[in-house]
């Protein structure tokens, strides 16, 4: 049927037969219903327009995110097999949670193989400063058995020509002066390659200072050099006698550029759970470009030095596992200070 106002509708009847007294009865029943089909079927097909239209921006979306991904991780293989493990560059933020979670693995990753290169790095230092100690060890001693014997007679036969023989006195006292030379050299390459040998024991901070400084003190004022002590009280484990001798080549080294009128200052003190022992003078310092140098073996600038004072204070504070640097001082001097770490 249709209405005058356009809209389609259906009429449904529906018949019913029902008994009763008087006989057989129809009941007849009529509904009109209208007919939207029409209008289900446009909101069924924009519905699922916006269906496939939501998948299409959805597989789009997903593809971007496959594709993001791909790259991202295209760079980091690129990365990881261009570049040696211990020297992979800082892998920013991908901008995705789980990238950004493999980018934090291989992070820890790379400082782990740094680490781990860093610690045989330095066990192979050791290793090989152990066997060069070793090596100038019975070099030393060999030195030591083949050289002080003959010394020793070239000594003794220049001091007996000297006490008869008045016309060469002055040639003899060269040979002396030489002899004395060479016995120091050959001392120094000994305390050299037995630097790295300690006994360690619990030492009274105070007493042993002072034991130190009464050496220097008279030479310090025949100098002419102000010597000022800072001690510190308290105990400390090391080696006195080789620590002993690293103080004496720093004091020496001290009073041999500090000028007349000048001061020495010895501090012991305690910080960051070190010993720090320094030396500083008021002499004029060591020239920039030779600081890197002045602990290595044989290096001096001096005419009359052999230049292996430092050195030996090098090893003997490495093998307390401490650390000796040098600062310029308060009036541009020298300063040394040796940290040796606590092993109670």
């Amino acid at each position: 049927m249709k209405q005058f106002d356009g809209k389609r509708e259906t009429m449904l009847l529906y018949v019913t037969p029902l008994e009763s007294k008087k006989g057989k009865t129809v009941v007849w029943t009529m509904t009109r219903v209208p007919i939207r089909l029409v209008s289900d079927y446009e909101k069924l097909a924009v519905f699922l327009s916006f269906l496939l239209i939501f998948s299409l921006l959805f597989g789009i979306f997903g593809l971007r995110i496959l594709h993001a991904w791909s790259k991202e991780i295209a760079r980091i293989e690129q990365i990881i097999a261009t570049t040696p493990p211990d020297q992979i560059p800082s892998l920013g933020s991908t901008g995705f949670d789980e990238l950004d979670k493999l980018v934090v693995t291989l992070i820890n990753a790379k400082k782990n193989l740094i680490e781990e290169k860093n610690r045989k790095e330095e066990l192979m230092h050791k290793l090989l400063k152990n066997e060069r100690i070793v090596a100038l060890g019975r070099m030393a001693a060999t030195l030591a058995h083949e050289l002080r014997n003959p010394l020793a007679t070239i000594q003794l036969e220049a001091e007996n020509a000297l006490e008869t023989d008045t016309m060469n006195k002055e040639g003899l006292n060269r040979i002396l002066d030489q002899v004395a030379r060479m016995g120091k050299l050959l001392e120094s390459i000994v305390l050299l390659s037995h630097a790295g040998e300690i006994l360690p024991q619990l030492i009274d901070l105070s007493v042993w200072i002072q034991s130190q400084i009464q050496k220097y003190g008279l030479l310090a004022n025949k100098c002419g050099v102000e010597l000022r002590v800072f001690p510190c009280e308290g105990n400390w484990v090391f080696d006195p006698k080789s620590m002993a001798r690293a103080f004496e080549n720093l004091l020496q080294n001290s009073l041999e550029h500090t000028p007349k009128g000048g001061w020495i200052e010895v501090t012991l003190e305690k910080k960051d759970n070190s010993l720090c022992l320094s030396v500083e003078d008021s002499g004029k310092g060591i020239e920039e470009d030779l600081r890197e140098s002045i602990f290595e073996p044989f290096f001096t600038k001096k005419s009359s030095g052999f230049g292996l004072g430092l050195s030996i204070v090098k090893e003997i504070v490495e093998a307390h596992n401490g650390r000796i640097e040098y600062k310029k001082g308060r009036e541009g001097g020298a300063r040394f200070e040796i940290y040796l770490p606590n092993s109670t």
